[in-house]
């Protein structure tokens, strides 16, 4: 009877967690530019999942265990960099990267020192206060052109445990002060350098 009662009550235990961790990967959504807006196929998704393969890098579009911010940029006449800002395990972690394509379109790349610092707290802290979810990428505004020829881009994924966000924007700085989507994207990145130090504007500012 007692050891009945032992298999009946871990048998509880193990389809409540089953059913809690069930709920939680429906409820778990990743949030790429709508293509009924952009009116183009998104092909970014996939590339950064082809050069988290090639760099060594975990893929965090199913999420992670806390928060995660990557920004991509890249330019015409630098080179293409990342940067990555994570919280995980209580852990806050810096790591920078710089990337190239050869003619041939081989991928070189170098890592940076992973920098563990916890005092990156209070840029958690501030990005925590962004909500992320309802941020739109340049391409689904409203009626927006981009008249920029060369620049930078900048693509940018935020994990959490709850969502994955993918956002892409040319030249924000031009833009940033006639239009807010642009204006909010580019508070985001001008934070990000605030405690990473990577920022290099190469777009003129209206």
């Amino acid at each position: 009877m007692k050891d009945s009662l032992i298999f009946l009550m871990t048998l509880i235990v193990f389809c409540s967690c089953s059913t809690k961790n069930k709920h939680s990967r429906e409820s778990f959504k990743i949030l790429l530019p709508d293509t009924g807006k952009t009116h183009k196929v998104y092909t970014t998704f996939e590339h950064l999942r082809l050069l988290d393969e090639q760099m060594g890098l975990h893929n965090i579009s199913n999420g992670v265990d806390s928060f995660e911010i990557r920004l991509w940029i890249v330019s015409m006449i630098k080179p293409n960099r990342m940067v990555i800002i994570k919280k995980s395990n209580q852990v806050i972690t810096f790591q920078d990267f710089s990337y190239d394509y050869s003619p041939d379109n081989n991928l070189s790349f170098k890592a940076g020192k992973i920098i563990k610092n916890n005092s990156y707290q209070t840029l958690i802290d501030s990005l925590s206060n962004y909500n992320f979810e309802s941020l739109l990428s340049q391409d689904e505004i409203d009626n927006f052109v981009d008249s920029v020829a060369d620049g930078v881009t900048y693509t940018m994924e935020i994990a959490t445990g709850k969502y994955y966000k993918l956002l892409t924007y040319h030249c924000p700085e031009r833009y940033a002060n006639a239009e807010e989507n642009n204006r909010h994207f580019l508070d985001i990145v001008l934070l990000l350098d605030r405690y990473l130090h990577f920022y290099s504007p190469i777009c003129t500012l209206q």
